[in-house]
């Protein structure tokens, strides 16, 4: 157990010092200087119906988080394949397999740390979308704290992919399998509001079977529905129209067992691979 604490603290502070966590964060927040810019901008229009500002509000807020998860998930994907591949590629890593720890320890003392750094800069920037609407739009959706519990559970699916994948093939093959199954999620999930609103059933359930490969996407659709149900109760027009539909928390306990399957498939196939 010690071996993985130290894996995982020298793993954290060499993710903060490298330059991808800084400039993704620097995207985040000239994001969030536009986000509060366009969402003040419509709170104040005089001459906007309130019904037409509550859904372009709500709107915003939902593409706002979309982005943000998108960013988690891809500092998730950059760090994790930069951390192991390029490592088992270089050769680096039997240095640290050259000391008394098991594989399970260096394989989970990767993902300890590197998720302490990806849990805590999605929480930052969901709690910071949330600080800069409610600043803009002095409007704080009722409900929001589950949010921060589940919001970084997308980037955690994707660091755990990424680090399988990383164990298994190289550091090319594994960034772009990774983004590959991520761009799939997102359009399956696209797919699935389309068959939702048009009431075409094949489409909607093409569009879970594919968000299924990856249920990130579900994650943040959990969280963005949650926080439209909770702008519901505080705007002066409620929001009436149901646009996406509602994930079930079935949804997030199959997230949750996926990435437990994802975490112990990384660490059975690093076990095995010949260093």
């Amino acid at each position: 157990m010690s071996e993985l604490r130290t894996i995982a603290a020298f793993h954290a502070r060499e993710l903060l010092q490298r330059k991808i966590v800084w400039l993704i964060a620097g995207v985040a927040l000239l994001g969030l200087t536009f986000m509060g810019w366009a969402v003040h901008t419509t709170s104040t229009a005089p001459h906007t119906p309130a019904f037409v500002r509550s859904q372009i509000l709500e709107q915003m807020l939902s593409m706002t988080l979309i982005l943000s998860q998108m960013l988690c998930a891809l500092l998730a994907m950059l760090t994790a394949v930069g951390a192991l591949a390029q490592e088992i590629d270089s050769g680096r890593i039997q240095m640290v397999l050259s000391r008394p720890v098991s594989r399970a320890s260096v394989f989970l003392g990767y993902l300890a740390g590197l998720s302490a750094v990806v849990v805590t800069y999605a929480a930052w920037i969901y709690l910071s979308v949330l600080l800069v609407f409610g600043w803009a739009t002095g409007i704080w959706p009722a409900g929001w704290g589950w949010g921060i519990l589940v919001f970084p559970l997308g980037a955690l699916l994707e660091l755990a992919l990424a680090l399988l994948l990383a164990s298994r093939i190289g550091t090319l093959a594994a960034g772009v399998t990774a983004l590959a199954l991520l761009l799939i999620t997102w359009i399956g999930n696209g797919l699935e509001t389309v068959g939702y609103l048009a009431r075409l059933d094949a489409l909607q359930v093409t569009g879970v079977l594919m968000s299924l490969l990856l249920p990130m996407a579900s994650v943040n659709s959990w969280v963005t529905t949650r926080l439209r149900d909770g702008l519901s109760h505080v705007l002066t027009v409620p929001l009436d129209i149901d646009l996406t539909p509602s994930p079930s928390g079935w949804m997030l306990l199959y997230a949750c067992l996926y990435l437990a399957a994802l975490i112990g498939a990384g660490v059975a196939v690093f076990r095995r691979r010949d260093l």
